[in-house]
């Protein structure tokens, strides 16, 4: 929002107090944490009813992240959880935006110790999660990338790849985007691939 370093907005927030509390208060409309660990669906339903009634309409939930989600102790329980978000975003009319970790298998490497682009099947768990999307992004930073030199890994450092890899209303899936961290201004932004 300031478009400075992360490390200077302490500093920020000491030298221009006005500006903060204006970006605090606008922020404080739009946007709202529960840093709750190991909320049900039921419990969710309750906040965003709660916030409905009382402050705004709530329009998008972001789960930080699936696997520390309660009642999904086995793999049965994860995919009645995973396929009853769908009934939670159709209840409460929202997006619901689930975050959920690669498995060890799928953070770079594959049998072999080749670099492999993660896929569906590599998030954790049973796969339920990525069966119940309408949506399946995938997220990982090219750096890590353990067959690049280090002169390519130093080049790529900021670079964060995106694959589409579901999608309810596209044909072409597993398009790859890349967007580049700035961090003087702790922006990212899509990259465009220079010809060489």
């Amino acid at each position: 929002i300031c478009q400075i370093r992360r490390y200077n907005v302490p500093q920020y927030i000491r030298e221009h107090g006005e500006t903060y509390s204006l970006i605090k208060d606008r922020l404080d409309k739009y946007l709202y944490i529960v840093d709750k660990p190991g909320l049900s669906l039921e419990a969710m339903a309750e906040y965003v009813k709660l916030m409905n009634a009382r402050v705004k309409t709530v329009d998008i939930v972001a789960v930080d992240y699936f696997q520390k989600m309660r009642g999904r102790d086995t793999i049965g329980d994860e995919e009645l959880v995973a396929e009853r978000t769908k009934d939670f975003a159709k209840e409460l009319n929202v997006l619901f935006v689930i975050l959920s970790q690669l498995s060890k298998a799928g953070q770079g490497k594959d049998s072999s110790g080749k670099w492999h682009e993660p896929e569906q099947k590599d998030l954790r768990g049973s796969g339920a999660i990525g069966d119940s999307g309408d949506y399946v992004f995938l997220i990982w930073r090219r750096a890590l990338d353990s067959t690049l030199s280090p002169i390519d890994k130093e080049k790529y450092k900021y670079d964060t790849m995106i694959k589409i890899v579901k999608a309810r209303e596209r044909r072409n899936e597993n398009e790859v985007f890349t967007l580049v961290y700035n961090p003087d201004t702790s922006r990212l932004s899509e990259k465009i691939e220079e010809d060489d």
